[in-house]
């Protein structure tokens, strides 16, 4: 980041790549921390945010930590359907994003436990699909039961 806007401090926003946001249920809590930025040396954070959503894509709060040396957990409002994390930077400069982890559930005292590493894709691990069946709701063709046989790839070594 080259310059600051007039407020003197600029958000960066995780989106996801399919939907509007990352999918959440009401009042479930949501861990969030961008580890790598917040532990740099000359740490530019000025604050951690999750900004709610409703399902009409519509902002409704957000939860707000200076501290970014601990994850924030917040729990999403009644009407949240997703959450986008994002960070505020007040300084300029070539910072790497690094590492970072948004999981659902309060995983802060893990994340912050003596010797704790990082959990590396946790929430989206490597599946394979081995089985797949689409169905029809028995009396209700609009809905459909949707079943996914996964199993997790630890290795692609062969033998």
């Amino acid at each position: 980041m080259t310059a600051l806007p007039a407020s003197g401090a600029t958000e960066i926003v995780w989106l996801n790549p399919s939907w509007f946001g990352y999918p959440v249920a009401s009042w479930q809590p949501v861990t969030w921390w961008p580890y790598s930025l917040a532990k740099h040396a000359s740490s530019p954070v000025e604050g951690l945010y999750l900004h709610w959503y409703s399902s009409a894509n519509t902002l409704i709060s957000s939860s707000m930590q200076s501290d970014s040396t601990r994850p924030l957990v917040a729990k999403a409002p009644g009407n949240a359907a997703f959450v986008r994390p994002a960070v505020r930077l007040k300084a300029t400069g070539f910072f790497t994003l690094g590492l970072s982890v948004l999981a659902l559930g309060d995983t802060a005292a893990d994340l912050l436990a003596a010797g704790a590493s990082l959990p590396v894709g946790e929430g989206s691990p490597s599946f394979s699909i081995t089985a797949y069946r689409n169905v029809a709701t028995p009396e209700n063709g609009y809905y459909r039961d949707i079943a996914l046989d996964l199993v997790e790839v630890t290795s692609n070594a062969v033998g």
